[in-house]
C-alpha cells in the first residue's frame, strides 16, 4: 500500500495504435490516447483514480500512484492496431507496509518470500534514494550506489531480501523493494525502526507510571508517543503527523495521559490492563529521527 505500480504494455507501441486502459468488471475507463470510444468501455468514470494514474503515451504503460486497497483488482488493456484488437489483463493486489523493529547494533532482514525469476531486476530504495540493484544474470554481484550501504548490507541472490548486518539509528525509515519484469513491477514497502533504547517498565494496577525520555529536549524538537503494533497516537507536541503514526485514534488514552512538553516524559494515570503494552517514542530533531521503546508490564493487583 502507498507504493506506485507500473503496468507495462510490451510489445512496442506503434504510431496509430489506439490504447485503452480500463478497470474492474464494469470496465471503468482510466485513460486512453484517442478521442474514440471502444466497445468495452463503460459509460461511467471512476473518481478513485483521479489524479492517481499516469499514462505514458509513448510506451502505453500505466502507472498507479500511491496504491490503496481500492486500487486492487483487474486492469484491462486494449490496443487497436490496423483495425485489429488485442487485450491484456493485469491483476493488481495491494498489501500494507511490513513493519520491522530492532535494537541498534543487531541485524535485521527485510524479507521477500519469493524466488527471483529469469529476467527480473531488483531495486531497493531508502526513501527515494536508490541504494542497490540486482539482476538475475549476475545475482551474486549487486550494484550498490553508496559505500555506506555496501559495507553494511547484503542482498539475498535468490529472493532479493535485504540483510542489514549492524543496524544504526540512521537506518530507520522506509525501504522500497521493486521487482521489475517485462510486464509489470511488484512493490513491497518496509518500515524499519531501529531503537536507541529498549526497556521494560513494571507497574501495579491503578498506579501512575511515567515513561522518562532521559534526553534533553531542545526547542524545535517534535515528540510523538505511540502505542501498540499499529502505532496509535497517544500524544505529541506538534500539529504535524509522523510517518509511523496510525490513522486511527485510541479512546483508551482520553484523559489518561499527561505529556510534559519540557522533558518529553509521558505519564499514564491509573494504569489498567488495557494500558499495558509497547509505547513508542519518536523524536525528530533537525530532520533526524530517534526512537525508544518502553514495554509497560503489570506486576499485580
Amino acid at each position: 500500500m502507498w507504493a506506485d505500480v507500473t503496468l507495462r504494455v510490451n510489445p512496442q507501441i506503434q504510431r496509430g495504435d489506439e490504447i485503452f486502459w480500463m478497470f474492474g468488471h464494469d470496465n471503468w475507463l482510466l485513460d486512453k490516447n484517442t478521442e474514440e470510444k471502444c466497445e468495452e468501455e463503460s459509460e461511467y468514470s471512476d473518481s478513485i483514480f483521479k489524479p492517481k494514474v499516469d499514462f505514458n503515451r509513448q510506451t502505453g504503460d500505466l502507472t498507479i500512484k500511491e496504491t490503496e486497497t481500492d486500487h486492487a483488482g483487474k486492469y484491462k488493456l486494449k490496443i487497436i492496431r490496423n483495425g485489429k484488437a488485442s487485450f491484456k489483463i493485469f491483476t493488481v493486489t495491494v498489501s500494507g507496509q511490513v513493519y520491522k523493529s530492532v535494537l541498534k547494533g543487531r541485524p535485521v532482514t527485510l524479507k521477500y518470500n519469493t524466488e527471483i525469476q529469469k529476467d527480473d531486476k531488483i531495486q531497493w530504495k531508502f526513501g527515494e534514494k536508490l541504494i542497490a540493484e540486482m539482476t538475475e544474470k549476475d545475482p551474486e554481484n549487486p550494484q550498490w550506489t553508496d559505500d555506506e550501504f555496501r559495507d553494511q548490507m547484503k542482498l539475498d541472490p535468490q529472493t532479493g531480501s535485504l540483510f542489514i548486518q549492524q543496524t544504526r539509528p540512521e537506518h530507520s525509515g522506509l525501504y522500497k523493494l521493486e521487482i521489475i519484469n517485462r510486464d509489470y513491477s511488484t512493490f513491497r514497502l518496509f518500515r524499519l525502526i531501529v531503537w536507541d533504547e529498549q526497556k521494560s517498565v513494571p507497574v501495579m494496577m491503578e498506579a501512575d507510571v511515567t515513561l522518562h525520555v532521559n534526553t534533553e529536549i531542545q526547542t524545535g524538537d517534535k515528540i510523538f508517543w505511540m502505542f501498540g503494533h499499529d502505532n496509535r497516537l497517544v500524544d505529541k507536541n506538534t500539529e504535524e503527523k509522523c510517518e509511523e503514526e496510525s490513522e486511527c485514534s485510541d479512546d483508551r488514552f482520553i484523559n489518561k495521559v499527561d505529556l510534559d512538553h519540557q522533558t518529553g516524559d509521558l505519564t499514564i494515570k491509573k494504569i489498567r490492563t488495557i494500558h499495558a503494552g509497547d509505547y513508542k517514542l519518536k523524536i525528530i530533531r533537525n530532520d533526524k529521527s530517534s526512537f525508544k521503546l518502553f514495554t509497560v508490564i503489570h506486576i499485580g493487583e
